[in-house]
């Protein structure tokens, strides 16, 4: 199976322990710069129901992952 670029950023997440994926943060040279948040086409569980869904196909098994928004 060939994953796409964007696949290929939670690969390591269900390689490993875990970590963090933080989206909304501005960077300069590979250092965060600002955080300027991003903005939702859809509702806060819908968007957590589409990354559920995109991840599904990640073989052998999807990374368990939990979704938090913080309000800027």
């Amino acid at each position: 199976m060939q994953l796409k670029s964007s696949e290929m950023m939670f690969v390591p997440f269900a390689n490993a322990q875990g970590g963090y994926l933080i989206y909304g943060i501005k960077e300069d040279n590979c250092i965060p710069s600002e955080i300027c948040g991003i903005t939702l086409k859809e509702n806060s569980d819908k968007f957590e129901l589409n990354l559920k869904n995109y991840l599904q196909p990640i073989a052998p098994c999807s990374p368990r992952f939990e979704v938090k928004f913080i309000s800027l």
